[in-house]
C-alpha cells in the first residue's frame, strides 16, 4: 500500500480536513492525535477507493482528567 514513499489512503479527520497519499510519519502524527479535542477521530479509505470498505478509529478523552479513555472503538467494515 505504499507507493514512492507515500501510502495509497485518504484519511478524513473530525475538523473535516483531507489528508491524501500521506507519508507514514504523517499518519502517525493525526494518530497520535486522537482523542484530543477537535480530534477524536479518523476515517480512513484505501485508494483506489473501494465501495464500503474503510476504516474508522474513535478515541474520546475523559474530561477534566488530561488523560485519555482506556476503552478507544475502532470499527473495520469491508463488505461487497
Amino acid at each position: 500500500m505504499e507507493i514512492g514513499g507515500v501510502l495509497a489512503l485518504k484519511v478524513l479527520t473530525e475538523s473535516g480536513r483531507t489528508h491524501t497519499r500521506s507519508r507514514a510519519a504523517e499518519l502517525r502524527e493525526l494518530i497520535a492525535r486522537i482523542g484530543r479535542a477537535g480530534d477524536r477521530f479518523l476515517l480512513m479509505q484505501r485508494i483506489p477507493d473501494l465501495p464500503d470498505v474503510f476504516a474508522q478509529v474513535w478515541h474520546e478523552g475523559r474530561s477534566g482528567s488530561g488523560c485519555a479513555s482506556s476503552s478507544p472503538a475502532a470499527t473495520t467494515t469491508a463488505g461487497r
